[in-house]
């Protein structure tokens, strides 16, 4: 539990579109001691507010259902550095749709927890102090960065790390409230591991990717499969541009790009199994692979993924 003398000090950041809604979870916070809350009505006043303080907000409570933006796309704008100062802000969602794919993308976007309406002052409480106690720790995927949240056996072990993130909530529910300066360096020194292996994650997916494309056409890829494929490759590309500009990895800027040309060009002409483009691309894939990992050898690394290919084919052969 959080002790009541701690709660003022913990800043609260609370996007509701429903009015009546808003004012019953302020006021249920307030009366449990929390008096640091800033509310807003859509994602876009969230959303300004988060890029216009310096000092981030311990907790955001936001509305799954706000209509105005994208509110998942916004959390995971926050987990990827895009939006905000903290990167590992603790974020808590509510909806009132138990949907399958509201929920999966609410856990997908990054958010540390789930809370369905209508929410009783004891949920808000009991999931605070959860994260307080034992937050998840962090993971790094391609596509995805928060909490740690893989339940499928059929993966097998995981050698993916585990990221234990700055906690602002738990500091200051414990009395030891950080200075600003000390928060930017620890956020800093975290986005710098976590760059790393999004690096690496970015770099294994875009081979990945590759070699589904190359290894299944003809034959096992049709040309809305190669599409889907190309199109993350080049989210892919774009991700890992930005991670390695300013870095000693910038050298590899080039040919990023030029890979990321090839995909867009091969999407847009709509010519997606073209045999001379599909020649390029695990050549190209695995000099960038090769670049981000020096200390493993290229037969190493090229049996990775080969090895990621024939996982993924078989867990889609048995469905």
């Amino acid at each position: 539990m959080i002790a009541r003398i701690y709660r003022p000090k913990i800043g609260i950041l609370m996007g509701e579109g429903n009015l009546s809604v808003r004012i019953a979870l302020k006021s249920l916070l307030q009366a449990e001691g929390f008096s640091n809350i800033v509310d807003v009505p859509d994602v876009k006043n969230l959303r300004s507010l988060l890029e216009e303080r310096r000092e981030p907000p311990d907790v955001v409570i936001l509305d799954a259902d706000l209509e105005d933006d994208n509110p998942c796309e916004m959390v995971r704008s926050i987990r990827h550095g895009r939006l905000g100062t903290n990167p590992f802000l603790t974020v808590v969602m509510t909806t009132s749709i138990a949907s399958n794919d509201r929920v999966r993308a609410i856990v997908e976007s990054g958010a540390d927890g789930l809370l369905l309406k209508p929410i009783s002052p004891a949920a808000v409480m009991e999931r605070l102090a959860g994260l307080v106690r034992q937050r998840k720790p962090f993971i790094v995927t391609s596509a995805y960065i928060g909490p740690d949240r893989r339940k499928d056996p059929a993966r097998g072990p995981s050698s993916i790390p585990l990221f234990d993130v700055p906690n602002t909530l738990r500091a200051k529910a414990e009395g030891r409230p950080p200075r600003l300066d000390e928060l930017e360096a620890t956020i800093a020194l975290a986005q710098k591991a976590i760059d790393e292996e999004k690096r690496r994650r970015d770099a294994f997916q875009i081979t990945f990717l590759a070699g589904l494309i190359v290894s299944g056409t003809p034959g096992l890829n049709d040309d809305a499969t190669n599409h889907d494929y190309l199109e993350s490759l080049i989210d892919a590309c774009s991700d890992l541009l930005e991670r390695i500009s300013g870095t000693p990895f910038a050298r590899l800027a080039e040919i990023c790009t030029e890979l990321r040309n090839l995909a867009q060009r091969m999407v847009s002409t709509g010519r997606v199994s073209e045999p001379q483009a599909l020649k390029m691309l695990r050549p190209m894939s695995d000099a960038l692979m090769a670049g981000l990992n020096p200390g493993t050898a290229s037969a190493e690394l090229a049996e990775q993924v080969n090895a990621a290919i024939r996982g993924y084919r078989e867990r889609m052969r048995v469905g």
